[in-house]
């Protein structure tokens, strides 16, 4: 199968994005499903339960952009094969639709102890991209307020917002 210069191009810039090799990186998208909701997650901890690799040094369909905090302690249940406050919120919210930003990625393979291993599973959430219109929301927000946010979590806030999806924290 060929890929066009425009698949190519995405297919270098995730597997970059992921620290992965391209080979690699497509055997890990052939491999594995992406997560789209809560339950996708859930399914998939029992998979990846004592992996110390992951550790960081009401039912309606939402949409919720999770924070690092919250992927980290994930990441932490998983490793530690314990059922904590994070996976104790999949269980509540399995219809809710997730995403992640590049400011969430950033932060969590920031601190991984395998960045690789963490960059895969990452991967597989669905992405939430940052644009001008997130920046005008972060600009207005900082500008307004008399208590600044921190700059990720402001960003974090505005792509949360401009899409209707709750910035979920632990």
């Amino acid at each position: 199968m060929r890929l066009t210069e425009e698949e190519e191009r995405l297919l270098a810039r995730r597997s970059r994005s992921a620290r992965m090799k391209r080979s690699t990186y497509v055997r890990m998208l052939i491999r594995d499903e992406p997560f789209v909701t809560a339950a996708d997650v859930l399914a998939d901890v029992p998979k990846r339960v004592g992996d110390v690799r992951l550790r960081r040094v009401a039912q309606t369909v939402r949409n919720c952009l999770l924070d690092s905090s919250f992927l980290i302690d994930l990441l932490n249940e998983m490793a530690d094969a314990r059922e904590g406050p994070a996976i104790s919120w999949l269980k509540r919210n399995e219809k809710s639709r997730l995403w992640i930003s590049p400011v969430t990625v950033a932060e969590v393979l920031e601190g991984a102890a395998d960045p690789q291993t963490v960059g895969a599973y990452l991967a597989r959430y669905s992405w939430q991209a940052i644009h001008r219109v997130h920046a005008e929301k972060v600009a207005l927000r900082q500008m307004r307020s008399s208590k600044r946010l921190g700059e990720n979590d402001a960003w974090q806030a505005a792509g949360s917002g401009v899409h209707g999806r709750r910035h979920r924290r632990p």
